[in-house]
């Protein structure tokens, strides 16, 4: 705050040199500075260079009228304070001089210089007193004006509610969170309440009339927070909290503020919904590495199953009932085997074999086997976008991921009903990916499936994607479907916005990075089998002595010469040792001490021309990351039948 100015200098003006000189010295008796000019002339020129001053002012001098030098110097904006000096008393003239700011009025008497002095400090008193007060108010303005910018940029506003007058206070941000202008309601009015009381959210409005009462009753203090919608439209979060003021044990107001802290919420919520995406995806993943490892072991057992069983069908079992036992065990290792493709596909455990390919004309593809699977009651409907990009993914993960997601609407649709399938580009930039949690930057085709069912409830879409997790009845699914869908679609670094609400349908959109590349063709194998034309030298090594013995069984049976081992470290020192050529290596992926890539290294050293074919019941990422194949690698995954080895080693030996 400024320092407040103190006047302590008297200008007397005055024509009469003799009394003016007294005057001075009398005031200067006193301690004040003083000093004296005989025109108004001079009178302006020395106020105007000196305002802080008191004038002593003779109303009549050789040039003007002490009115006129007031007047004049007011017509500047200057604050003159002036006592005024006559003659002789006239009341006329002094209303109007008093009008005009005269401090007092003064009649040029014998006792003048006695009482001047005590005049001339009471005036400079007040003068002070009115100047100190000034200074108080312009501080008082600033620190409002403060407090109101300070609040605005806090977006906190202040309240008091005084119980004895039943009146309230409220500031300018107060005011300006309730999108109300502080003209439109009396000052004080209990209507301040009413009105800030319908901004709340229903339930939230009750809590905050009854923590208000109960404030003012027993002086509970109180902090609470909710949704708000002020009078102009504007949805907040706010927290609105009120403690008493006591006086002499009694309540007699109560004080507190309403907080703006919609971009605290907001971000809270969505980290909660990223924390929950954070947990939710290392369950997945937790399962999911479960349920890699089971189907690793799973399919080691099927291929020993199923490979038997053929066998035996071809070396004699063709013979009643014996053929039907067999092909029996042969459809249920099948079956299994489907099943645990399913885990492997949620667990992103899958290999695949990614090409650049066109959505709609996979859809299109399959479009009529929908049909039939989703029955004639429901009616489907493909929208295409012909302008889509192309994604790189296997084809057959496409079909499924459709396939899947159609049954799943159909088993929600309990009579008649319709399934949507809609493609089209998308683009997520970082900002929309920041307010939406789920998203992820960047360019991507989309692939929504959309149905009429029933809907699901919240808790339901909170377990949607688990592996067995299903709301149909015992021995109605598997409960691997869209867990099935969700392995693939992380596989290939795409991700799923689920939208369902009860009685409402269900839309899955699936998003897949778009990519600049031309649609491959996919040929298809010659599906004649056939014996070995040439001999040829294969090595198997797989580390399950059942597997390898029947593997090496099957290979002999087409004519192979076959090199068999257990362990890599058995196999090197058999290739080692061998004086032929070995035209193919057979490795199982998974092994002890030594993967199936790195045994492949190890002998292409000493077989530079040999062929390799890996096989597993999953790849743990050695052959291809996150299970995608690179196009020069050949893989067979297991459970595999006869035939199918057999064209896989065709299809290599005629490259």
């Amino acid at each position: 705050m400024k320092k407040t100015i103190v006047i302590n200098q008297v200008l007397v003006v005055d024509d009469d040199e003799g009394l003016c000189h007294l005057i001075i010295k009398a005031l200067q008796k006193n301690g004040y500075e003083a000093l004296g000019v005989s025109s108004g002339k001079d009178a302006i020129v020395y106020v105007t260079q000196n305002p802080d001053i008191l004038i002593l002012l003779d109303q009549t001098l050789p040039d003007m009228t002490g009115r006129d030098i007031i007047e004049t110097l007011s017509i500047e904006n200057r604050k003159v304070d002036f006592i005024m000096m006559t003659g002789q008393g006239d009341e006329r003239l002094a209303v109007e001089m008093m009008k005009l700011g005269a401090r007092d009025y003064l009649i040029k008497d014998t006792g003048l210089l006695d009482f001047l002095p005590g005049v001339i400090k009471r005036v400079m008193q007040t003068i002070e007193t009115e100047n100190r007060l000034i200074e108080t108010e312009k501080a008082l303005g600033e620190i409002r004006n403060l407090l109101d910018t300070t609040q605005h940029l806090a977006k906190i506003g202040g309240w008091e509610w005084d119980v004895i007058s039943q009146t309230i206070l409220w500031t300018n941000e107060t005011y300006r969170l309730h999108g109300i202008h502080p003209g439109e309601i009396e000052p004080g009015s209990i209507v301040h309440i009413e009105r800030s009381l319908l901004c709340y959210e229903t339930g939230y409005r009750e809590l905050v009339q009854k923590a208000f009462t109960k404030c003012i009753q027993d002086g509970t203090t109180y902090c609470l927070e909710g949704k708000f919608t002020s009078e102009n439209g504007h949805e907040l979060w706010v927290q609105t909290s009120g403690e008493p003021v006591f006086k002499e044990s009694k309540i007699i107001k109560v004080i507190g503020n309403i907080a703006d802290i919609t971009e605290r919420k907001v971000s809270e919520l969505a980290q909660d919904k990223l924390r929950e995406q954070l947990n939710q995806a290392q369950k997945m993943d937790s399962i999911g590495r479960l349920a890699g490892g089971v189907a690793h072991d799973f399919n080691n057992m099927l291929s020993a199953i199923i490979s038997s069983a053929q066998l035996a069908l071809i070396k004699g079992g063709n013979e009643a009932p014996f053929k039907e036992y067999l092909n029996n065990i042969i459809k249920a290792g099948s079956r299994s085997a489907d099943l645990t493709r399913q885990l492997l596909s949620f667990a992103r455990k899958q290999t695949i074999a990614p090409k650049y390919i066109n959505i709609n004309e996979c859809i299109s593809a399959i479009s009529k086997m929908l049909i039939r699977l989703i029955g004639e009651n429901i009616s489907l409907i493909f929208q295409p976008d012909t302008t889509i990009g192309v994604v790189k993914m296997d084809p057959g993960q496409i079909d499924q991921i459709v396939t899947n997601l159609c049954v799943n609407s159909r088993d929600s649709i309990k009579s008649n009903g319709t399934i949507t399938i809609i493609t089209e580009n998308a683009f997520f930039d970082k900002e929309y990916c920041i307010n939406n949690p789920g998203y992820s930057p960047g360019q991507f085709v989309m692939i929504e499936v959309r149905d009429t069912g029933c809907g699901m409830s919240a808790e339901i879409r909170n377990h949607l994607f688990e592996p067995f997790f299903t709301t149909k009845e015992i021995g109605k699914g598997t409960g691997l479907g869209l867990a099935t869908v969700y392995g693939m679609v992380q596989q290939n670094n795409g991700f799923i916005i689920v939208e369902s609400e009860l009685d409402m349908g269900t839309s899955f959109k699936i998003y897949l990075s778009k990519y600049d590349g031309e649609i491959e063709d996919n040929g298809m194998l010659d599906t004649n089998l056939k014996m070995a034309i040439e001999n040829k030298v294969i090595l198997v090594v797989e580390d399950e002595e059942i597997i390898l013995t029947i593997t090496a069984e099957m290979l002999e049976m087409f004519g192979y010469t076959i090199l068999k081992s257990s362990t890599p470290e058995k196999a090197l020192q058999i290739a080692e040792k061998y004086n032929g050529k070995i035209d193919l290596l057979i490795t199982d992926i998974i092994m002890p001490h030594c993967n199936g890539r790195d045994l492949a290294n190890k002998l292409l050293d000493l077989y530079p021309h040999m062929r390799c074919l890996f096989m597993s019941g999953y790849t743990a990422d050695i052959i291809g990351k996150s299970g995608i194949l690179d196009s020069e690698i050949d893989f067979i995954q297991k459970p595999f039948s006869i035939d199918i080895l057999s064209k896989k080693i065709k299809e290599i030996f005629d490259r």
